[in-house]
């Protein structure tokens, strides 16, 4: 992305939409998830590069989580 972190396009999404979920897809995906730091307003984080059938499966879960 040119201009804007996806830090910061999820600052401002949620800000907007809070209950918009947020995926992060990132080449640094590993060392996020065995840190304690999550990106704030980011609800995953999935490494790259992620299998489509993880990805829906991920996708579902988090919107199901969502709307229950």
């Amino acid at each position: 992305m040119t201009n804007m972190t996806g830090d910061a396009l999820a600052n401002k999404i949620k800000s907007k939409s809070p209950e918009t979920p947020i995926i992060m897809v990132t080449g640094f995906g590993d060392m996020i998830n065995s840190g304690d730091d999550s990106p704030k307003n980011v609800d995953l984080v999935l490494a790259k590069t992620v299998p489509l059938n993880t990805l829906n499966e991920r996708i579902s879960e988090l919107v199901g989580r969502d709307r229950n």
